[in-house]
């Protein structure tokens, strides 16, 4: 059959084709071409129209006939033609060619002997070396540098096929200095490579070499030793050397943590050079123990040109009792090297720091307060809370005050929300009298609100009626700092009563800013308070920013109080996009619901808003592409069980009996080519774990369905509270991948999915059809009342 292939396409060579038929001949040929071909492609090659796409095809035919014709076509030939020819019999290292191509490298045509060179250097061995040999003394310029390229190739050859002491004669004709810098550096390298022991020795020599550029090529050399081998006399020799070498040096050492090199390192730090100051501090990093702290710690503070190296080799510094080192080294060191220390425990998070920082907070240098503070942000924990506090109440100025602040707030919050203990806080403000030190009550009351604590709610909601001033605008902004819903109505109230203008807006926007915790699963009591909220703005850009909060919430009663007011011409454009932004979110679980409204926007809306109207073109087009498709859920998670078995462990949704559970609707697709996909990666950021899914299915009569599943990864189902399907697997969401029948009874119908995750994606998919495979009737879906 390859033969018969063969003859065809030849056949097209030798007929009236055209040139891209023939082009399509040569490269077919060039996959099955045999001996048969040859003659024909020959033919071709001497034809320029032809010679290109022939050569392609010679160049791959895996026959020695192909060879002994291109050597008999190279006798023939000239120009453009020859110089193909020469290419591909490098190409296909054909030795018998060497003698040829070494009269033609000695060509008049300079690109003809490049050529031949070239070739030469591909096809190797000891005739090929030969020739090179002596065209290396012969030429100059840039055809002498092909030649030893050439050489070198050649040389490479040898050593590949073991044959070191060729390959070892023909890198030492090329340290010669009457060659280039980079072809001297490839031989010397070559040498290096040709040797099994006492590399660093003969590296040594090189940078111990008199002249300039042996010496050069000799430090650039170094990273070629093997680890086997010391390094510790080329580290003794760097003073002596060029500022440019001891640079390149210290760039090479770096990467070899022995003694003489770390005291080398040491010694340049001190250099007279800038750059190779640098360069010492830079290796420090990497060679460095705790005995280079202090060197590194005072050239940071230096303000010198190398203090950024010294502060990122103090921050990488590894080894025994670096840590140990830099905070003992505080209490001693001059305070901007102390900066610079303390820059370091919070790089480096050396937690056993915060005692001895607590201390220095309560520096006479102000910039040693200031990143004091800042670094307890970061290490700290919870025990040093009264202490940060007090430091807090102590605080000499504004800016360390708001450090103060965030440092608490920091270390607070690493206990989760429900263990979150404010006596710390709480202690301190009541031991500060009423009416006095405003800054500090204003501060802890802040921090108050942040943490979240409830035993702090009703001393906040206190201070609401304090007098002192300035102590009841903290207080709304702690409030409306809280992590949760709970304190909305104080600041409502606020909002609603206060008197004072600015008293009215803070509440107002911490109101709305609280809402946003009911906005994935909204009460119809939440709409009414978007709407209050929306009656209470002072004026519409107050009203612009609470539709921008509003299109965050998950529910058609939302999108109805948006477009509510798109009648405002002047809020026409941020309600016509909340409004839209909403659709999106709820389009899955209400698409009938979902079209009236968007088909409405679409019919009223303007030139000024054509950028909502492509979004809501968008979704409307997703409706139409997910209507078979199950996708108004609830959903819940993520569940994460220590042992990682999340697929068989029983989380609270899968229990009997629980109510305590958080359910939020589950959004729309927004992947246009997989609008059925309930995207579950797009709401939970977890790993190993599971999310359930939950909805109820009406349906007018009983009837057997088929309900079509796909998950990544594992999936359970229960219907009506009876386990019918589980797959323990891995894989990627496809529609239908797990079928299961089931019946529906008349009515309400409960359906709940668990799909666990391992890594990467995570999502399902579920369709009901007919046991035939048709359209459902008779089926509603719909969301669970809480």
């Amino acid at each position: 059959m390859q033969q018969q292939n063969e003859t065809r396409l030849l056949q097209i060579l030798t007929g009236n084709a055209t040139p891209a038929g023939k082009q399509f001949s040569c490269e077919q040929l060039s996959l099955i071409g045999s001996k048969a071909s040859v003659p024909t492609l020959i033919k071709l090659l001497h034809d320029s129209s032809t010679s290109d796409m022939a050569r392609y095809a010679l160049e791959r035919i895996p026959d020695p006939a192909v060879d002994k014709a291109l050597r008999n076509a190279l006798t023939k030939s000239s120009g453009k033609i020859r110089l193909g020819i020469i290419n591909i019999i490098g190409q296909r290292r054909d030795a018998d060619a060497v003698a040829e191509l070494g009269k033609l490298a000695k060509n008049s045509e300079t690109l003809t002997a490049a050529a031949a060179i070239n070739a030469l250097g591909k096809i190797g061995g000891e005739k090929a070396a030969k020739i090179l040999a002596e065209a290396k003394d012969k030429t100059s310029g840039a055809l002498q540098a092909l030649v030893c390229e050439a050489y070198l190739n050649c040389a490479g050859m040898f050593l590949e096929q073991g044959e070191t002491e060729k390959a070892r004669a023909l890198y030492a004709q090329l340290n010669a200095p009457q060659f280039s810098e980079a072809t001297r550096f490839a031989a010397l390298r070559g040498l290096v490579q040709t040797r099994r022991e006492n590399v660093n020795e003969f590296v040594l020599g090189l940078i111990k070499n008199s002249e300039a550029q042996t010496q050069t090529l000799g430090v650039n050399l170094v990273s070629e030793i093997p680890a086997t081998e010391s390094v510790a006399e080329i580290a003794r020799i760097l003073p002596g050397l060029s500022p440019d070498n001891q640079v390149q040096l210290l760039f090479s050492l770096a990467e070899r943590p022995e003694d003489e090199v770390r005291q080398a390192a040491i010694l340049a730090a001190q250099s007279q050079h800038t750059e190779v100051r640098v360069a010492a501090l830079q290796a420090l990093g990497k060679v460095g123990d705790a005995s280079a702290v202090p060197l590194l710690a005072n050239a940071a503070a230096a303000k010198s040109a190398e203090s950024a190296s010294a502060r990122k080799s103090l921050y990488r510094l590894s080894g025994p009792n670096v840590d140990e080192t830099i905070v003992s080294s505080l209490a001693s060191a001059a305070s901007e090297v102390q900066v610079e220390l303390i820059l370091a425990v919070k790089q480096r998070g050396i937690k056993a720091a915060a005692p001895t920082l607590l201390q220095m907070a309560k520096s006479p240098e102000a910039p040693v307060r200031l990143e004091a503070i800042r670094a307890l942000r970061v290490i700290a924990e919870e025990n040093h809370l009264p202490d940060l506090v007090e430091l807090l109440v102590q605080a000499p100025n504004a800016a360390e005050r708001n450090e103060l602040q965030q440092a608490v707030i920091a270390v607070a919050l690493l206990t989760p929300l429900e263990k979150r203990n404010s006596s710390a806080v709480l202690n301190r403000l009541k031991q500060i009298p009423p009416q006095t030190n405003a800054p500090a009550r204003k501060s802890l009351l802040y921090v108050l609100g942040s943490i979240g604590d409830k035993a702090a709610l009703p001393v906040l909601v206190d201070a609401l009626q304090d007098t002192t001033a300035g102590i009841k605008t903290a207080a709304l902004n702690a409030l409306s700092e809280w992590p949760s819903a709970e304190p909305g109505d104080h600041l409502l109230a606020v909002a609603e009563r206060s008197p004072n203008k600015t008293h009215q807006i803070l509440a107002l926007r911490g109101f709305v800013r609280l809402l946003r915790f009911e906005s994935d699963r909204p009460s119809p009591d939440t709409i009414k308070k978007f709407g209050r909220a929306l009656e209470l703005a002072a004026n519409a850009e107050e009203q612009k920013m609470i539709l921008g909060w509003l299109a965050d919430v998950k529910a058609l009663e939302a999108m109805d109080l948006a477009m509510v007011y798109m009648k405002n011409e002047a809020l026409r454009a941020e309600a016509e996009m909340a409004a839209v932004k909403i659709a999106g979110a709820v389009s899955g679980s209400y698409p009938a619901e979902t079209r009236t409204r968007l088909q409405h926007i679409l019919q009223s809306a303007t030139e000024d808003t054509l950028a909502h109207l492509q979004q809501a073109r968008a979704v409307l087009q997703q409706i139409e592409r997910f209507e078979d498709f199950v996708t108004k859920w609830l959903v819940s998670g993520p569940y994460v069980n220590p042992d990682e078995n999340a697929f068989d462990f029983a989380f609270p949704p899968e229990q009997a009996g629980q109510k305590k559970i958080k359910w939020q609707i589950m959004p729309a697709s927004m992947n246009a080519n997989a609008p059925w996909l309930l995207d579950l990666a797009s709401v939970f950021d977890s790993e190993n774990c599971a999310a359930y899914l939950r909805n109820q299915i009406w349906s007018e009569r009983e009837q057997r369905v088929r309900l079509e599943l796909g998950s990544d990864d594992g999936i359970k189902v229960w219907l009506n509270g009876e386990l019918i399907h589980a797959h323990h697997t891995s894989r990627g969401v496809a529609p239908g991948d797990d079928i299961v029948e089931i019946t529906l009874r008349p009515g309400e119908n409960s359906l709940l999915l668990k799909i666990t995750q391992s890594t990467g994606n995570w999502g399902a998919c579920a369709r009901l059809r007919n046991l035939d495979g048709s359209s459902v009737s008779g089926v509603k879906v719909a969301l669970p009342e809480e």
